[in-house]
């Protein structure tokens, strides 16, 4: 039957439609690592109505909140092991031949089973995962992107392309601006510029 739609005391969704069950559901959602739009689209909702839940509905917040925690600390866990490498037991199935001889009959049978060995596996430390460990805990030290502090007394904006540029010619750049180039660590080819600019 046709239900209308009614807006609440907040003008937000139907009247009623909120359900406790969607409680369960988030934190699951979560677990799998479903964003705001994917969490909206599964229940039939507008985002607008998802931020209206997490702001009046505590427990469905706690419950994403939870979830969402806890699929990060699955992936943080992994990556850590995969940095430093790690050992776990495993199996190995082989084939197995068997043969079988009969003493009264004299008839030799034989076949092949499957033979399941107990070993351990180890994987070796990961260099990516290393650096991408390392660069989220200690941004300072290996970020990818680090901030240059270069000294202020160069008046005027910096144009970075035409300093490239300008480093391809020797005779159109200046010594401060080789100077600039090195510290900014744009060019090597300026280390090479920097005796003939001083002459």
């Amino acid at each position: 039957m046709y239900q209308k739609k009614e807006k609440n005391e907040h003008g937000v969704g139907r009247k009623g439609y909120w359900k406790p069950e969607y409680t369960k559901q988030v934190y699951k959602l979560a677990l799998l690592s479903a964003t705001d739009k994917q969490i909206a689209d599964f229940f039939g909702i507008k985002p607008t109505t998802l931020d209206y839940w997490k702001q009046h509905k505590p427990e469905f917040t706690k419950a994403l909140k939870k979830g969402k925690m806890e699929a990060d600390a699955k992936v943080a866990k992994a990556l850590y092991h995969r940095a430093i490498g790690y050992t776990h037991d495993s199996v190995q199935i082989l084939s197995n031949r068997v043969e079988e001889y009969n003493m009264e009959t004299k008839t030799r049978r034989s076949w092949t089973e499957p033979l399941v060995v107990p070993i351990k596996k180890h994987y070796p430390p990961d260099s990516w995962a290393c650096l991408k460990w390392l660069s989220l805990r200690q941004k300072e030290q290996w970020a990818d992107i680090q901030k240059v502090d270069i000294n202020h007394n160069i008046t005027g904006s910096i144009d970075i392309h035409e300093l490239q540029n300008q480093l391809s010619d020797p005779n159109r750049i200046t010594t401060e601006e080789i100077k600039l180039a090195l510290k900014l660590g744009i060019m090597r080819a300026a280390e090479q510029l920097t005796p003939a600019a001083d002459n």
